[in-house]
């Protein structure tokens, strides 16, 4: 069962990392055509926008390796070619012939 909760939560906090790096990359764009229009406040302002989203990106990367280390989201269901329903718990072994196993093919369901 997948937990769909913890899988949007993660989706958001990938999606606001994203858009840090976006703005960090924006943010040295600017200071840099500050300091070639040698604009001193322009350059100041984006110094700040540059430290607040390499902030936000940090902490972004530091949720997301945190809850992919402690493993907060669930382990998918193992798929085997024998799957026919998730959660049935079937494995090649319940429903290939006795000779056919370890053998690549279709095999019918019995």
């Amino acid at each position: 069962m997948i937990d769909h909760e913890s899988t949007h939560s993660a989706s958001i906090v990938e999606d606001l990392l994203q858009h840090a790096l976006t703005g960090v990359a924006l943010a040295q764009r600017g200071i840099r055509q500050a300091q070639q229009k040698n604009e001193r406040e322009l350059v100041e302002l984006f110094e700040r926008a540059l430290a607040n989203y390499e902030e936000c990106a940090d902490a972004g990367r530091q949720r997301l390796h945190a809850s992919h280390a402690t493993g907060s989201a669930r382990p998918a269901e193992q798929v085997t070619s024998a799957s026919f329903a998730p959660g049935d718990g079937a494995t090649d072994a319940d429903v290939l012939p006795e000779g056919q196993r370890d053998r690549a093919g279709n095999w019918p369901a019995y």
